[in-house]
């Protein structure tokens, strides 16, 4: 293989990755032209068509799309030993790519990121933040907070603690209803429930019940959706009873704009999980940050839950799911 396949390819990985053209120049630090000539140089070597065209994107065929598959982790197992070899004797310095939920990295990650960053002044942190999991070994992605099950095998996953959950409704509603002394009650209120995006289902609110969690299902939904910030806000507009995350109506509960219910018997939230690709060479400064987000998460996690605890109401009474 030549030097300038090896280079096609790495503008290849790039297109990929930012899904277009000039994505992939900004990226790189060259012009789009050159990017559309070492593609075009690319096809002309294999004989095949790497890319569609479109006024708005780049589509990949199925043959750029098993080209990338073989040739990402090489490549970037490549990129990984020369950084490594390049802090042996410095500093850490570099980019450093990580990926969370967005309410989750709003709230949680750039805090916890801005005091690494701190710590780590030559390192440039690259926040991606959505609800689509990432794929660790085909994008390039350093390290990924997830939060639920790991469906992907392939990564090493460690895991940091649960996610402080409470049960929370507008002071008008409790008015309404009165506050509930039983899970049970909640089937009366109007909720606002969650809906997880990769398989289209309602997220159940786990309580505690006789040393166990069980998870209670709202039967009188009156809106749904797959933003957490869209069901925190419909919560603050009296629509419904929720139970969500607590970072993200923390400063609500504070004010007084959202009161939260049922506290002595909301279950911890689903597992949080610092993982990163399975690779040997690690770059110092990604395993810095690895080493951060373990040391700093648990606690976070640990607090949250803490809050949710010390506020509990002995007259609560007893969940009946």
């Amino acid at each position: 293989m030549e030097a300038h396949d090896l280079r096609a390819i790495q503008v290849l990985l790039a297109v990929h990755d930012e899904g277009g053209f000039a994505a992939a120049a900004r990226r790189l630090g060259v012009t789009r032209a050159a990017v559309s000539r070492s593609i075009a140089q690319l096809e002309a070597r294999l004989g095949a068509s790497l890319a569609r065209r479109t006024t708005r994107r780049v589509v990949l065929t199925d043959a750029a799309l098993a080209l990338v598959g073989r040739c990402a982790g090489p490549i970037r197992a490549m990129g990984d030993a020369l950084d490594a070899a390049s802090e042996q004797d410095s500093g850490l310095a570099g980019a450093v790519r990580i990926s969370g939920s967005a309410a989750f990295g709003r709230d949680v990650l750039v805090p916890t990121l801005m005091a690494f960053r701190t710590q780590n002044p030559e390192v440039t942190v690259e926040l991606t933040l959505g609800d689509r999991v990432e794929d660790l070994v085909a994008r390039p992605i350093d390290v990924a907070v997830r939060i639920g099950p790991l469906p992907d095998t392939s990564v090493v996953a460690r895991s940091v603690g649960q996610l402080p959950l409470v049960a929370v409704a507008a002071p008008a509603l409790v008015e309404q209803h009165g506050p509930p002394r039983a899970v049970d009650q909640l089937a009366a209120w109007p909720a606002v429930v969650f809906r997880v995006a990769e398989t289209g289902q309602r997220y159940p609110w786990p309580f505690e019940h006789r040393g166990s969690t069980v998870l209670f299902a709202p039967s009188s939904v009156a809106f749904e959706s797959d933003s957490i910030d869209a069901v925190a806000e419909l919560v603050r507009r009296g629509a419904g009873v929720s139970v969500v995350p607590r970072h993200v109506v923390e400063a609500d509960l504070a004010s007084g704009h959202l009161v939260a219910l049922l506290q002595n018997h909301v279950a911890a939230g689903p597992r949080v999980s610092v993982c990163y690709p399975q690779r040997k060479l690690m770059p110092r400064r990604v395993r810095a940050l690895v080493d951060h987000l373990v040391r700093e998460l648990p606690a976070w996690c640990a607090a949250g839950r803490a809050r949710t605890t010390r506020s509990r109401s002995p007259r609560s009474g007893q969940p009946s799911p």
